[in-house]
């Protein structure tokens, strides 16, 4: 009986995988990544505003679309997408189990 998996053991493993995601989330966060990322985007922005000033001062023609710069860069990786789909996993669950929760309470009161 020993060998047989308890749902303690299973518990405390989940437990300790989900530490471990929040410990890589957590270095991510701290490593500033996403502050050069945003202060680089401030610096193009700047750079753009002048030429938009310079233009207006020179009377050219202005387009909005030869000042603004959109990048929809990809940065999904095998992390991001197994937490998009646990947490899809999870609100299937939880919001069907609640929908049954609350239709058996809304029975008791009619």
């Amino acid at each position: 009986m020993k060998n047989s998996k308890t749902a303690w053991d299973i518990f405390k493993k989940i437990l300790i995988i989900l530490f471990i995601m929040f410990l890589i989330n957590y270095f991510i966060a701290n490593s500033s990544y996403y502050e050069k990322r945003n202060s680089a985007k401030a610096t193009i922005t700047e750079e753009k505003a002048r030429e938009f000033e310079n233009d207006i001062k020179e009377g050219k023609n202005i387009d909005i679309k030869d000042y603004i710069e959109e990048e929809n860069e990809d940065t999904s990786n095998i992390i991001s997408n197994l937490g998009y789909n646990t947490s899809e996993f999870i609100n299937d669950i939880v919001t069907q189990k609640l929908f049954k929760v609350f239709k058996v309470v809304g029975k008791l009161f009619k």
